[in-house]
């Protein structure tokens, strides 16, 4: 049960977070060990399933940007950053990685959580990867004599890397794992890490507080020890994860038993109700959708599919749609085929029917379009009742 329950810790976030995020806006990872402001200011806050910040900088994040950015504490990045750091991602903005979104983790402050480290010691640092991507890291540190009370420029951060990964280190349940020396410093610092994706211009940016050789506040313990997104032996006893605040109690992706009584959710402005994408009985009076879309072009796409990760009884799935062509592509499909034994119980970044071992996927309303070169990963849950291991093969796209 506890891995379940941790995918489904990931794919409610993720679906949460597909309701208000932008288009561009796909959350796939962040630092962990030791904490980014992000994860840290998630796991101070997480009560019950809401955020009600403890630590007086995660609160005056929350204050200015509200709880959606620590829901989404994965999401810290940029969709043509390709790897870009000084010259494209402006001084004061490091942390946000220029994403207005997550500006209130850029705030100048000395009290956030932060992780205290032996400086040159050897260090084992963890990546969480809610959405898997090949790539490579590159992790930064600030100079002797960094001010946290002022803004981060990179003037503050060393020119060169104290490591590279490239390519990135394998996958290790749910999260990328490696050793690494330390760079010698005294007293605050901050570890800027960069996630690069090879597979497109996706590029992840996140600030981890760290103090060397001093004492500090650590990164706060979650409410329920070993039960926190990508804890590596998860509690057995973890509780049940509390449902968004966006859905109703027993109605949120991936309940078991949703409750009778739970409300339909709100179309996309640009479908009748029964008739968005996905509606498993559209209705009959449902208009064309307007304007009709164009036909893409055959062979403008490729799919790629996999497991990110798997557990006795299910598994966490990925399917990437690429546009190969020189003109957009749009109200796209794409297919994906699963061992026999596999039922698919949620899904992100799409809609999604099942016949048989047949994934069908179609977009939601704000990534209908793929421009030339752009991907879209989708991510879904599955139980898995067959004997073997489970496999997901890439269908077609058009």
């Amino acid at each position: 049960m506890t891995r379940p329950l941790i995918a489904v810790v990931a794919a409610l976030a993720a679906l949460v977070a597909m309701v208000v995020a932008s288009p561009g806006a796909q959350a796939h990872g962040a630092t962990t060990n030791p904490a980014s402001r992000t994860y840290a200011c998630y796991v101070d806050g997480l009560t019950g399933g809401q955020i009600i910040p403890k630590n007086a900088a995660c609160a005056a994040a929350v204050a200015q940007g509200g709880t959606q950015p620590l829901y989404d504490w994965y999401g810290v990045l940029r969709s043509d950053g390709a790897g870009r750091t000084r010259g494209y991602i402006p001084d004061g903005q490091l942390c946000s990685g220029g994403n207005p979104k997550y500006a209130a983790y850029d705030l100048p402050r000395t009290d956030w959580p932060s992780t205290n480290l032996t400086s040159g010691a050897r260090y084992n640092f963890v990546y969480g990867a809610w959405v898997p991507h090949p790539g490579a890291f590159r992790l930064y540190v600030t100079k002797q004599g960094y001010n946290p009370s002022q803004p981060l420029t990179w003037s503050m951060m060393e020119e060169q890397p104290f490591f590279t990964a490239d390519p990135q280190p394998a996958l290790d349940n749910g999260a990328y794992r490696w050793t690494t020396t330390l760079p010698v410093r005294t007293g605050r610092h901050v570890i800027y890490a960069v996630w690069t994706r090879s597979d497109s211009a996706e590029t992840f940016y996140s600030c981890s507080d760290v103090v060397f050789g001093g004492t500090s506040s650590p990164t706060p313990s979650p409410s329920n020890p070993g039960c926190e997104p990508g804890a590596p032996t998860p509690a057995p006893s973890c509780p049940p994860v509390s449902p968004s605040p966006s859905y109703p109690g027993g109605c949120e992706p991936g309940a078991p038993t949703p409750a009778p009584s739970c409300p339909p959710v709100s179309p996309s402005p640009s479908y009748p109700a029964g008739c968005e994408p996905g509606a498993p009985t559209p209705a009959p009076s449902c208009p064309p959708v307007s304007p009709s879309p164009t036909p893409n072009p055959t062979g403008q796409c490729t799919v790629t599919a996999g497991i990110a990760s798997a557990w006795n009884s299910g598994f966490q799935g990925s399917v990437t749609i690429r546009n190969t062509g020189s003109t957009p592509i749009s109200s796209w499909t794409v297919t994906a085929t699963v061992a026999s034994g596999a039922t698919v119980t949620s899904a992100w970044n799409a809609a999604y029917t099942q016949s048989g071992t047949t994934l069908t996927f179609r977009p939601l309303s704000w990534n209908t379009t793929i421009p030339p070169g752009g991907t879209i990963t989708i991510g879904f849950l599955s139980n898995f009742s067959g004997g073997g291991t489970p496999a997901v093969t890439a269908g077609t796209c058009r």
